[in-house]
């Protein structure tokens, strides 16, 4: 499921750089249910993201609250959700930034279809890192959530 959301909704809303996980994480969300047209460049939403206007690009998921013309209550609520998790600053989440970078370009390179020799590097490097992972966590006896979800990331990516 999370695959096929990444490539049907998280394919719009990679187009738009700049975006921290907590952004990307809502807007997804965002796309999700209302499809990928509510972040058109000629959306208020798309306007601001692009022009990096991130508090005006969280205002504007509010008015996305509607159907049949009249605000509903569990939109609302869904809204203002997504527009606090898009403002909120993402907390650790327990990944080097190296893991980060491996994992956002092979992501990306997947996606296009790119570069095999540099996937393959990449796949090597969190093999690599995932073994490290499994051995640290085998003496730690997996007592920090971040290890696992750390280890599942780059499993789904390397298998």
């Amino acid at each position: 499921m999370m695959r096929e959301i990444d490539a049907t909704y998280g394919a719009a809303v990679n187009k738009i750089s700049g975006l921290n996980q907590n952004q990307h994480d809502a807007l997804v969300s965002f796309v999700y249910n209302v499809g990928p047209g509510g972040i058109a460049p000629s959306t208020g939403i798309g306007k601001a993201l692009r022009a990096k206007q991130w508090g005006k690009a969280a205002d504007e998921l509010l008015k996305w609250d509607k159907a049949g013309g009249r605000p509903l209550a569990g939109l609302t609520r869904r809204r203002k959700a997504e527009r606090a998790l898009f403002l909120s600053k993402p907390e650790k989440s327990g990944y080097t930034d190296s893991e980060r970078r491996w994992m956002r370009e092979y992501d990306q390179l997947l996606k296009a279809k790119k570069d095999k020799d540099r996937r393959r590097v990449l796949r090597r490097s969190m093999t690599d890192q995932r073994k490290r992972i499994w051995r640290a966590a085998q003496t730690s006896g997996w007592d920090k959530a971040d290890r696992r979800a750390r280890y599942r990331s780059l499993l789904a990516r390397t298998t």
